[in-house]
């Protein structure tokens, strides 16, 4: 039985994950990117109603707890401390997206990340939808 069900195939020569919990896939790209670093940065393509650009790694301890073992971000994730509405900033932290491509139906926030966050990361958004 799997922990984090999630689909992962190739299409294209472009590895694509879907999942319904969408926390894991922070899990998903820890695990392909400690494989394949040659592949970073990457860029996200996020088909979902809403944005999910919620950032809660915004203080030094939240910070850190991104510099932890794998067996330790498996464990943040596990126990909700990455979410379903916060899993991209944390991978955007982590320099594994230079270019995140939103397809999201959601109108009533902001879009996206804020442009303080992204230029910190040096990384750009489109709104695709």
């Amino acid at each position: 039985m799997e922990i984090f069900p999630y689909i992962n195939t190739v299409i294209f020569s472009v590895t694509v994950w879907l999942m319904d919990d969408h926390k894991w896939a922070f899990w998903a790209w820890i695990n392909h990117f400690l494989q394949h670093p040659n592949r970073l940065p990457a860029q996200l393509l996020h088909f979902d109603y809403h944005w999910d650009a919620a950032n809660d790694f915004q203080t030094e301890s939240a910070l850190s707890n991104l510099n932890q073992d794998k067996d330790s971000l498996f464990r943040l994730v596990s126990e909700d401390y990455v979410r379903k509405d916060d899993f991209i900033a944390p991978a955007i932290i982590k320099g594994f997206f230079d270019k995140i491509h939103f397809y999201c139906k959601q109108r009533d926030t902001e879009i996206g990340f804020s442009n303080e966050f992204l230029n910190t990361y040096n990384v750009r958004q489109f709104d695709c939808g």
